[in-house]
């Protein structure tokens, strides 16, 4: 009942006060798009303050105390031909002008905009952003030869999302084509083009750009990619020592270590080599390759049915050894660290792998690439023995377990 008579007085409201109601309406509708509304107040030129940054700009003001003012917005030219607005709401007193494409001195007009779109006149502000990343960055970049390519970096202490560039004269004609760009943002960025390339004197040209279409100078490396090539499993051998942790899980036949290297599998099989439930990781296993051979990367096989599941290595360390009869002490001096590698899906998944995923990690092999670091300073040193050592595996468990369905290894054999 007292809902009824709510809707009554509601009714009755609307009745007697129509004309009320359409006076104030067509008052506010008028204020939008009366031709003849008053222009907003210009900002005071004498509140401003400006922070100057890498590439950018913020511009602090006081807001302009006018009932007619909706936002403000600044128009700049950041780079020759380029024009760009930033526009801030009446709610804050700042806006962020960016995307400059060298250090130096850019007008700013600074605009009060009212809720019919009318401007008042400009406000110039002088606005002088540092080097922008994208030039900063573009400085420190380098680029070595490697096994089958190249492997380049620059530092970006801003980590700023930039685009590395490739090109190259592959033709040796003066054309330049691109070979990838890559999308990078870590302070010490680096990527790497691994294609099985000519060991030729090869033009290698790379250059960043940021979001804004910035692009910095080309710089230009002439290198020649190493030979790579595939180490051959025919004289692969198990080599159990007694600090491994090497027990074949069921059947040797089936589990064992030589279906690491037996090339079966592209296919739903249990020809894997699978230990049983082992301690806490890491733990390792190694072999003697046959022969003496430099490594340049690995690509380790998912089981097919269990890409990037359960038993399926995740975090793995590459040992090798020179020595004729490496003793069992992995910190002892026979053995030195070739590279690391996190297993990752390549689609960016966090949950389940998409088709793409399964196919990298089980038909392709996730791909280990050794490069020089800091913590690995010599990684290529001939080695006769392997040791792969397993800190993580994908069910993340701390110890137990570990599948892999085949292990393959490119490099240069030195004989």
């Amino acid at each position: 009942m007292k809902r009824m008579k709510t809707n009554i007085m509601c009714v009755l409201l609307v009745g007697g006060l129509t004309g009320a109601f359409f006076s104030c309406g067509e008052e506010h509708l008028t204020d939008r798009i009366d031709p003849n509304a008053p222009v907003p107040a210009q900002i005071d030129k004498n509140s401003v303050t400006v922070q100057n940054f890498p590439g950018r700009a913020v511009i602090h003001y006081s807001v302009p105390r006018d009932e007619h003012l909706l936002y403000v917005k600044a128009v700049y030219n950041p780079a020759e031909g380029v024009t760009r607005e930033a526009k801030a709401s009446l709610y804050v007193d700042s806006l962020v002008v960016e995307g400059f494409a060298d250090a130096g001195e850019y007008p700013i007009r600074l605009y009060s905009v009212g809720r019919h779109e009318k401007e008042s006149e400009p406000i110039v502000i002088p606005v002088s952003p540092g080097t922008p990343p994208v030039i900063s960055a573009g400085e420190t970049i380098n680029m070595i030869a490697t096994f089958g390519g190249i492997i380049g970096s620059f530092q970006n202490e801003s980590r700023t999302p930039l685009i590395a560039v490739l090109l190259a004269d592959t033709s040796h004609t003066g054309k330049w084509d691109q070979l990838r760009a890559f999308n990078l943002n870590s302070v010490q960025s680096s990527f790497s083009f691994i294609n099985n390339m000519d060991t030729t004197d090869t033009d290698f040209r790379v250059y960043l750009k940021d979001r804004y279409g910035n692009m910095s100078p080309p710089v230009d490396f002439r290198l020649r990619p190493w030979f790579e090539e595939e180490i051959p499993k025919a004289t692969w051998q198990k080599y159990v020592l007694p600090s491994d942790f090497y027990a074949a899980t069921e059947s040797e036949d089936r589990y064992g270590m030589e279906h690491l290297w037996d090339g079966i599998f592209t296919e739903l099989n249990n020809y894997i080599y699978a230990t049983t439930i082992g301690p806490e990781f890491p733990h390792h296993f190694t072999f003697k390759l046959g022969v003496t051979a430099r490594i340049s990367r690995a690509q380790i096989h998912h089981r097919v049915q269990d890409a990037y599941t359960g038993s399926q290595p995740k975090k793995v360390e590459l040992w090798g050894s020179g020595s004729d009869a490496p003793s069992g002490d992995l910190f002892g001096g026979d053995w030195f660290l070739i590279g690391r590698h996190d297993s990752f899906m390549p689609s960016g998944s966090t949950g389940s792998p998409t088709q793409e995923d399964k196919d990298y990690a089980t038909m392709e092999g996730e791909r280990m690439l050794i490069q020089i670091t800091d913590e690995i300073p010599d990684p290529y040193r001939p080695v006769k023995f392997i040791r792969v050592r397993t800190h993580e595996v994908w069910s993340g468990f701390s110890g137990g377990q570990v599948i892999y369905a085949e292990l393959d290894l490119f490099g240069q054999i030195i004989k």
